[in-house]
C-alpha cells in the first residue's frame, strides 16, 4: 500500500495469493505502470484463469498480456475492444499487436480521418452542438460515441474527443 500507492483492498486481492502477486509483480518488471498492472490482473487475468481452470500465467501469460495492456495504454486499440477480445486473444497462438491488426481493430490516429470523421458527426447532429455551444459540455459524448460508430470503432476517443472540442471552440473535461 504505502510502496506501490494502491488502495489497501486491491493490495489485499493482489496479495491473497501468491500466484497472483508474482504475476502482478511479472507485470510490474515488464514496465507496466502500477495501476495498469492492478487493474489488468485483477479483473482479465484472474477471470481468464477462473474461466478456464488454469494457473493465471497458463490462462494468460505475463508477456502477452503485458503486449496487450501496452496496445492499450498507447491508444492503439480501445479497451472496451481489447476486454471483448481477451478470450479470444488469449485463446490463440498469435500476439496482441497482430492479432488487433488482421482483424482491422487498430485505432485510428491519422489526423486526417479524425477530421473527416469529427466534420461528419458535427454537420449531422447539429441540435447536440446547439447544446454542447450552450454550455452542455457534457454532449460531447453523443458526437463522440457518432464519430467511433461512423469510424467502425477504429477511431481513438480521446483524439476524437479533443478534436470535437477543438472544432467546436469548448474545453473537453
Amino acid at each position: 500500500v504505502a510502496e506501490l500507492g494502491l488502495a489497501r483492498q486491491v493490495a489485499v486481492d493482489l496479495t491473497a495469493e501468491r500466484e497472483v502477486a508474482d504475476y502482478f509483480e511479472a507485470l510490474l518488471a515488464a514496465g507496466i505502470s502500477t495501476k495498469l498492472a492492478a487493474n489488468w490482473t485483477r479483473e482479465e487475468a484472474l477471470r481468464l484463469a477462473a474461466d478456464k481452470g488454469t494457473a493465471i500465467t497458463e490462462a494468460a501469460p505475463i508477456a502477452k498480456m503485458a503486449a496487450l495492456i501496452r496496445l492499450v495504454d498507447e491508444s492503439k486499440v480501445a479497451r472496451v475492444v481489447a476486454k471483448g477480445e481477451s478470450d479470444a486473444l488469449f485463446a490463440c497462438d498469435e500476439e496482441p499487436e497482430a492479432y488487433f491488426t488482421s482483424r482491422g481493430m487498430i485505432q485510428e490516429t491519422d489526423s486526417a480521418a479524425l477530421d473527416e470523421w469529427v466534420a461528419a458527426v458535427v454537420a449531422d447532429n447539429a441540435a447536440v452542438v446547439e447544446q454542447i455551444q450552450g454550455g452542455n459540455v457534457k454532449a460531447i459524448g453523443r458526437l463522440v460515441g457518432a464519430a467511433m460508430k461512423l469510424s467502425g470503432g477504429k477511431a481513438d476517443p480521446k483524439a476524437v474527443k479533443a478534436a470535437i472540442a477543438a472544432k467546436l471552440g469548448v474545453e473537453a473535461d
